[in-house]
C-alpha cells in the first residue's frame, strides 16, 4: 500500500490530462510512475475515465435520455434543492453576470439549469448503463421476439439474404451468393444460389411427407431427403472447415445441409454463441448500411486460439435484424461470413405462378420415393445415380469414418470400412442389436450417404455370413491373460503398498494399482492402433486431395486419437512413477529428440511401437502374462518402463505439433 500522503496526491487537472495524453513526456512519466505507488489516484484516475466512457456511449447509444425524462429529473433535482434546510441563495440583487459552461455564455439561472439538467441527464444514463450486459440481453431478446412473432404469424414468410464471405487476410477473397427461404410453419422450401445464378443447394417440404434435396455436390437430380442431425452445426462453428474463402462456403453448404425445417433467425444463432462459457456480449449505437439508426449487439469468445465474433444488427425502433457476421480470427488468418437480410416480408402464394414449396420443374427428379423411418432404407436407388467421381468418394469415405469414430466403433471393434471404384462399404459384426441400430443411424446423415452402403450384422446373425476379418490390437483390455498367480513384481509391489498403506490394505492396494495400470496401458494401445490404420489410409498425396471439409473430419479423429493417448500416457505416468522412483530411485527423464522433417503419418509408427513395447512392459512387470519378466531381470525391464513412459509422452506431444503443423500446410497449399 502506498504511504503517499493525501497532500501528495495529483490534482484532478492532472489525471484528466493524462487521460487526454496532453501530458509531456517527462509528465506523462511522473504520472504513471506516482499513479504505480498511489492506489487512491489510481482509483480516481480509474474513475474519472470511466465517467468519461459512460458519457460517450451515452451520447451515441439509445440509452441516453429523451428531453421529457431529463425535464422530469430537472423537475426532481430542484424539489431536492428547495428543501428546508438546505442552502439558498441570497435575496440581495446582483448584477447580471455570465458564466461558460461547455464553450456558451449563460446568465447565472440557465446556467443552474443546465447544470441540472446535465446532472438530471447523467442520473438517467447512469441507471440505464449500470448492468451494460443486461441492457445487451435485453436487446437481443427483443430481437428474437420480433423474429419470432412475424415468424408465427399467418401466411407464408420469404426471406432474401445476401450472403457474403470474405477472406481478408492473408489475401483478400470475397464469394457473394444468395439464400431464398419459404415458410408458412407446416411447409418449407430454400433455395442457395450462387452470384452466377446457378443453384448450389435447395430443400423442398410440401408436406410432411415429402420432403426433397437438390445437392449437385452429392447428386445430380432432385432426391428424397434423409433425416437431419439433432445436433447441427452452429454458424459459429464454421471455421474448424479452415479460414479460406473456399473452405468457410463449403462449411456453409454443411451448415444448410444439416438446418431444421425453419426460417433463419440471426437473433437465435447470436444468442446460442453468447451462451456459451467464456463469451462476452455488449451493445452500442451504429449506422445501418442504409445510414438509418441501428443498434449493434457483438459477442465474443477465444476457443483454440481462434477469436470467434458474432455481430448482429438490428433496427433502434423495431429491433428487426437487419444482418449478422461472423469473424474468425486466429494469428494472420482472418475470414468473415456476412449474411444480411435483403428482404423479410409476407407473399401470397398466388403471387407465384408455381408453388415455391415443390421441386423446380426444371430440375431432374427422381421418382416419388417414401421416406421410411428405418435408417437402414433410407439410402437412395444407386441405380439412379451417375458413378461418383473419386472427390464424391473421398468424402463419403471420411463421413463414414468420423461417424463410426463418434461411435468409439474405430477402437477394436469388428468394424471395417471398404472402398471399391463406385462405392464404399461398411461392413462388420455388432455386439447387440442395440449396438447395430446405433451404427445404421450414425451413417444415416453423414455426407455421400448416396454412396455409402452398410451391411451390418449381429453376432447372432453372423454365423449366417462369411467370417470377418478386421484388424484389431494384438491385446486389448478384454485379452489380458495371466500366465502365473505371482507377479513378477509381487515383492516390490508389497513393500511399496506396506511403506504408504497398512498391511491389511497392501494386497487391495495392488490389485487396484495393476488392474489401473494394465487397462490405462491397454486403452493407449487401442488410440495408437486406430491412429496407425489412419496413418496407413491418408499418405500426404490423399489428404492434399480431400475437400476442406473432409480434411477437417481427419484432422479431427486425429487430434481426438492423440488427445485420448496423451491422457492416457500422462494418467499412466502419473500411476507408475511414484512407484518405480520409489523402488529405482530417481531419474526418467525422456531421451533428447532429433529434428527431422517426418510427416505425421511417418511418425505414427515409431509411437505406435512406443506405445506397444510400453504395452509389453506393464503387461509383462505388472500382468503376469507374455512377456513375463524372468526373475533376474525386473529391475532392468523397470529402469526400461521409466525410461519408456517419458519418451511416449514426448514423442505424443511432438506428434502433435506435427499434425497441427502440417495439416495447416495443407489448407495454405490448397489456397494457393
Amino acid at each position: 500500500m502506498s504511504k503517499t500522503t493525501p497532500e501528495k496526491h495529483l490534482p484532478t487537472e492532472a489525471l484528466v490530462a493524462h487521460l487526454d495524453g496532453e501530458l509531456s513526456r517527462r509528465e506523462h512519466e511522473r504520472v504513471e510512475q506516482h499513479l504505480k505507488e498511489c492506489w487512491q489516484c489510481r482509483s480516481r484516475a480509474a474513475g474519472i475515465e470511466e465517467h468519461i466512457r459512460k458519457l460517450t456511449e451515452a451520447r451515441a447509444s439509445q440509452a441516453y435520455p429523451s428531453a421529457g425524462e431529463v425535464d422530469q429529473a430537472r423537475r426532481e433535482f430542484f424539489a431536492r434543492f428547495d428543501q428546508p434546510g438546505k442552502q439558498t441563495i441570497s435575496q440581495r440583487p446582483a448584477p447580471a453576470q455570465v458564466v461558460t459552461i461547455g464553450g456558451r455564455l449563460w446568465k447565472p439561472a440557465a446556467a443552474i439549469v443546465a447544470v441540472a439538467a446535465g446532472v438530471a441527464a447523467m442520473f438517467v444514463i447512469t441507471d440505464r448503463l449500470r448492468h451494460p450486459a443486461l441492457e445487451a440481453s435485453r436487446i437481443l431478446a427483443a430481437a428474437q421476439t420480433f423474429e419470432d412473432q412475424f415468424r408465427q404469424s399467418t401466411g407464408i414468410v420469404h426471406q432474401n439474404i445476401a450472403v457474403e464471405v470474405t477472406e481478408s487476410s492473408p489475401v483478400r477473397l470475397q464469394r457473394r451468393s444468395e439464400l431464398e427461404v419459404w415458410s408458412d410453419g407446416r411447409r418449407y422450401a430454400s433455395r442457395w444460389r450462387d452470384a452466377s445464378g446457378s443453384l448450389r443447394h435447395a430443400v423442398w417440404r410440401p408436406d410432411t411427407s415429402r420432403e426433397w434435396v437438390y445437392d449437385p455436390a452429392l447428386a445430380p437430380r432432385v432426391v428424397p431427403a434423409v433425416h437431419r442431425p439433432a445436433d447441427p452445426q452452429a454458424l459459429a462453428d464454421l471455421w474448424h472447415s479452415g479460414f479460406d474463402a473456399e473452405s468457410i462456403e463449403t462449411a456453409f453448404l454443411q451448415w444448410l445441409r444439416q438446418r431444421e425445417w425453419r426460417l433463419v433467425s440471426f437473433a437465435a444463432d447470436l444468442r446460442t454463441f453468447a451462451n456459451r462459457e467464456g463469451a462476452s456480449l455488449r451493445v452500442e449505437r451504429a449506422r445501418s448500411e442504409g445510414g438509418g439508426p441501428a443498434l449493434r449487439l457483438t459477442a465474443e469468445r477465444h476457443v483454440d486460439g481462434v477469436l470467434v465474433r458474432l455481430v448482429l444488427e438490428v433496427d433502434s425502433t423495431s429491433h428487426r435484424p437487419r444482418l449478422i457476421s461472423v469473424v474468425f480470427e486466429r494469428g494472420s488468418q482472418k475470414a468473415e461470413l456476412r449474411l444480411a437480410a435483403r428482404q423479410m416480408e409476407h407473399v401470397s402464394e398466388t403471387q407465384r405462378a408455381t408453388s415455391p414449396f415443390e421441386p423446380d420443374p426444371a430440375l431432374p427428379k427422381r421418382d416419388t420415393i417414401a421416406r421410411s423411418p428405418d435408417p437402414a432404407a433410407a439410402s437412395p436407388d444407386m441405380s439412379l445415380v451417375p458413378p461418383p467421381v473419386e472427390a464424391e468418394l473421398d468424402a463419403a469415405e471420411v463421413a463414414a469414418r468420423f461417424a463410426l469414430h463418434r461411435l468409439r466403433a474405430c477402437l477394436g471393434e469388428p468394424i471395417r470400412v471398404e472402398r471399391s471404384a463406385s462405392a464404399i462399404r461398411v461392413v462388420g459384426i455388432a455386439e447387440t442389436p442395440e449396438r447395430k441400430q446405433q451404427i445404421l443411424a450414425a451413417l444415416t446423415d453423414v455426407d455421400g450417404r448416396s454412396h455409402i452402403t452398410v451391411q451390418v450384422t449381429t453376432i447372432d446373425e453372423a454365423p449366417r455370413h462369411r467370417p470377418l476379418t478386421v484388424s484389431a490390437p494384438p491385446e486389448s483390455a478384454g485379452a489380458i491373460r495371466f500366465s502365473s498367480a505371482q507377479l513378477p513384481t509381487q515383492g516390490l509391489l508389497l513393500e511399496y503398498f506396506q511403506r504408504s498403506a497398512s498391511g491389511q490394505n497392501a494386497a487391495a492396494g495392488i490389485t487396484q494399482f495393476t488392474n489401473s495400470a494394465l487397462e490405462t496401458s491397454a486403452g493407449s494401445l487401442e488410440q495408437a492402433w486406430a491412429l496407425r490404420r489412419l496413418a496407413e489410409r491418408y499418405a500426404p498425396d490423399s489428404v492434399h486431395r480431400l475437400r476442406p471439409n473432409s480434411r477437417w473430419l481427419l484432422e479431427i479423429m486425429i487430434r481426438d486419437h492423440l488427445e485420448a493417448l496423451r491422457e492416457k500416457t500422462d494418467a499412466a505416468r502419473a500411476l507408475l512413477e511414484p512407484f518405480l522412483s520409489s523402488t529405482l530411485g530417481s531419474g526418467g527423464e525422456p531421451s533428447a529428440a532429433q529434428p527431422d522433417n517426418r510427416l505425421w503419418s511417418q511418425s505414427v509408427p515409431a509411437l505406435f511401437a512406443t506405445v506397444a513395447r510400453t504395452h509389453g512392459l506393464i503387461h509383462g512387470l505388472l500382468g503376469g502374462g507374455p512377456p513375463a519378466a524372468p526373475p533376474g531381470q525386473v529391475q532392468q525391464r523397470l529402469r526400461e518402463l521409466r525410461a519408456a513412459l517419458p519418451n511416449l509422452s514426448a514423442e505424443v506431444r511432438d506428434l502433435e505439433v506435427r499434425v497441427a503443423a502440417q495439416f495447416s500446410a495443407f489448407a495454405e497449399s490448397v489456397r494457393q
